[in-house]
């Protein structure tokens, strides 16, 4: 690479190259500068020069703030990280360290050039010209037009309100007089993908009605893709927070798409289910429903991996008479347009996004789906990593027999609530339990029986305390639990002063466990004590100091019974 050559559009900095690079450099849309490496780049970089600068990720792994911090000095306008599915979860830290966007390999088709062109326009304007679909097709049959076919088609092609890939067979083939014939799955792909790629198939005719393909239309306008890329970068740096996230992406494409309803599902993959998470203007609760992989529209979307477009639902079929399975009334909705799109990170689909009823009352269009087809990518590997890490901190703060918190997230929610309860002048429970002769039953009954037991135990808690409460397994055969806003009920000395503590422990007692015969009582029970903020005690240590000396007082008393104070209130 010598300093001598002219301005470039686009530099590519790694040993590897994404083929969708070589198809833009053969139809000559952009001028493409190559090095083997990012460290050459950096030193060769014909500086203030090239306008875009794509970096594999493998050649900057632990030093992504450095290289671009060197990227950005040499030159370039701007920055993007492209990552092989081995590394995707380094792009939320390329990103917090001055990348302007990543891309997960491989992306949908057409996707490194949407990024580019939304880099391009970012930093100017944008060298990229859409070409017709009459044009597309000619330069496909002219010699080594192949390529350039189907790249002058956008990433997806819409046809009879049905999205498919583009690939140049398909531009022949999808003649619309034939879109009757489809069958409802293919095993066509992209051109550049083999046998086991990863990438999803060609979706269902969807009981297409023949429509002609509309013209590929430009990218978006220039304010537009800044801001899309300006909303991936945000949402690379939320990973650290699912909940903000989840909040952030909806209303990204809410406002983008300017749709009135929306909602963000997110695939749980061992129920092979789409799990609703967030919704804005839903005409009915019911479309909180799980919604199974492959049923509905959001169902297949998520199912094949590949985005759906209806100007009106009428015309896709009886089954997807809604945007999910859920089926909502039509009346419900404003109009019958909707746009569904996969949130697709490097594992596969990680959920997705529905949107329907557009402001104006018009329908979605393809420009609709081309300008969010960028930031539903970004989206998906931003959930897919913040996923990921949300339950990696789960494994570190849950106890893997009982499925409860740890020891140490506890203490951590026991000083949180005592705080609170104190800013906020509010009541707050401590009880401790201690399962009654567990060694013995251990001895007697087998560890493997035992483990078994404290599951048991475990879901008994779960089951029948509150969401708020926060449940813990303290060690060995004790439990902890905090309750907010939970205070001693009047009683008059005729009702305990815990009477979901006491139908706890009588859930305990009444439980059948393995070998529990064996014991001295003849079944397995609990004993607990329990203190309250701020009458007992007011910082967190001596709270549960006072709880723990109840509950040896309950082991005093006889065990199985709840102690207060330094008498039992079982009753």
């Amino acid at each position: 690479m010598s300093r001598a050559v002219a301005a470039v559009d686009v530099l590519w900095a790694g040993a590897w190259s994404p083929p969708e690079l070589d198809e833009i450099e053969a139809r000559g849309a952009l001028s493409i500068l190559r090095c083997d490496s990012a460290l050459r780049a950096v030193s060769e970089l014909p500086r203030g020069r090239v306008r875009v600068a794509l970096v594999a990720g493998d050649e900057i792994d632990g030093r992504e703030r450095d290289a671009m911090q060197a990227l950005h000095a040499a030159g370039a306008e701007t920055v993007a990280v492209l990552y092989r599915p081995a590394l995707a979860h380094r792009a939320p830290h390329a990103t917090r360290e001055g990348a302007d966007a990543t891309l997960q390999l491989p992306s949908h088709p057409g996707g490194v050039e949407q990024l580019i062109t939304a880099l391009l326009r970012r930093g100017s304007q944008s060298l990229l010209q859409p070409t017709s679909t009459s044009a597309a097709r000619k330069s496909a049959n002219a010699p080594g037009g192949a390529r350039a076919a189907s790249d002058t088609v956008a990433a997806a092609q819409i046809v009879g309100h049905t999205v498919v890939p583009s690939t140049p067979d398909s531009l022949e083939a999808l003649d619309t007089d034939d879109l009757h014939d489809l069958p409802d799955e293919t095993d066509a792909t992209d051109a550049t993908d083999g046998p086991g790629s990863g990438r999803p198939t060609v979706p269902a005719a969807l009981e297409i009605r023949r429509a002609a393909a509309p013209d590929p239309v430009g990218p978006p306008d220039r304010r537009a893709l800044e801001t899309l890329v300006g909303d991936a970068a945000l949402v690379h740096r939320m990973v650290s927070d699912l909940d903000r996230l989840l909040d952030r992406v909806l209303d990204s494409f809410r406002v983008r798409s300017t749709a009135t309803r929306s909602s963000l599902m997110l695939l749980d993959k061992a129920r092979g289910e789409l799990l609703m998470q967030r919704a804005i203007g839903l005409p009915d609760r019911d479309a909180w429903t799980p919604i199974p992989l492959g049923e509905g529209i959001a169902g297949r979307v998520a199912r094949n991996g590949i985005p759906l477009l209806a100007s009106d639902l009428a015309e896709i079929g009886a089954e997807f008479e809604s945007w999910d399975s859920a089926s909502p009334a039509r009346d419900a909705y404003d109009t019958r347009s909707c746009l569904v799109l996969p949130l697709c990170g490097g594992e596969g689909v990680a959920g997705v996004v529905c949107l329907a009823d557009k402001e104006n009352g018009e329908p979605f269009t393809d420009t609709d789906l081309r300008s969010l087809l960028f930031l539903s990518d970004q989206s998906g590997q931003a959930l897919e990593n913040a996923v990921k890490l949300r339950q990696m901190r789960d494994l570190a703060v849950i106890d893997e027999l009982t499925g409860l918190y740890n020891r140490r997230y506890f203490q951590k929610a026991l000083a949180r609530e005592t705080q609170r309860a104190r800013r906020y002048d509010r009541p707050l429970t401590v009880a401790i339990m201690d399962l009654d002769h567990f060694k013995k039953f251990n001895d007697t009954c087998g560890h493997p029986a035992g483990d078994r037991a404290l599951a048991a135990v475990g879901e008994i808690l779960r089951t029948s305390l509150r969401e708020v409460d926060i449940v813990a397994r303290h060690g060995g055969e004790e439990f902890a639990v905090i309750l907010p806003e939970t205070s001693p009920a009047e009683t008059n000395g005729t009702k305990a002063p815990f009477p979901f503590l006491e139908r706890l422990r009588q859930r305990i007692e009444d439980a059948n466990f393995e070998g529990q015969e064996k014991l001295p009582s003849g079944n397995l029970t609990v004993s607990i004590g329990v203190a309250c903020f701020p009458s007992d005690a007011d910082t967190a240590e001596d709270l549960f100091q006072k709880a723990d000396d109840a509950l040896y007082a309950s082991k005093g008393h006889g065990r199985n019974v709840v102690t207060y104070r330094g008498r039992p209130v079982t009753g």
